[in-house]
């Protein structure tokens, strides 16, 4: 890959001549980069029969958590926790730190919903492909029977 630099509009141009674009400044090649490996991540809540709906936000390689989120707005951010992995031969999740980033090839963001009356156990799908949390969901006895969701 070749970066071509604009050239003045004429040969005697001075600075204030030149393409103004700064399409070749440092700062902005690298911030093209940046874009270029822009990608899409899916939330995915855990314990919800159905993520059909699942919301997109868009990431990159400098993406935290914290990034997360912001994009997600206020009510999201007061309904859910964001859950970080933690990979290596007993992968596990843990409620993610605002400063982590999400990592370069992350696709999936994990997350549960803050159910007061809901405890939930974490556990763990391991396939040749990918591991992945499931929840484990329990509900308060009284109003609602135990469920697992698998």
């Amino acid at each position: 890959m070749s970066l071509s630099h604009p050239t003045p509009t004429s040969q005697h141009a001075g600075p204030d001549q030149e393409d103004t674009d700064h399409a070749s400044s440092p700062e902005s090649v690298q911030s093209s980069w940046s874009f270029l490996s822009t990608r899409s991540v899916k939330l995915m809540v855990l314990g919800e029969l159905s993520n059909n709906n699942a919301q997109s936000i868009s990431a990159n390689s400098e993406t935290t958590f914290g990034d997360v989120y912001r994009e997600l707005g206020p009510i999201d951010i007061n309904d859910l926790v964001l859950l970080e992995p933690h990979f290596g031969p007993r992968p596990y999740w843990t409620e993610a730190r605002s400063t982590s980033p999400i990592g370069s090839t992350c696709s999936v963001i994990y997350c549960i919903k803050k159910w007061h009356s809901t405890q939930y156990t974490l556990g763990v799908v391991r396939s040749t492909l990918r591991d992945f949390p499931i929840a484990i969901c329990r509900h308060d006895i009284a109003s609602h029977p135990l469920f697992l969701t698998i």
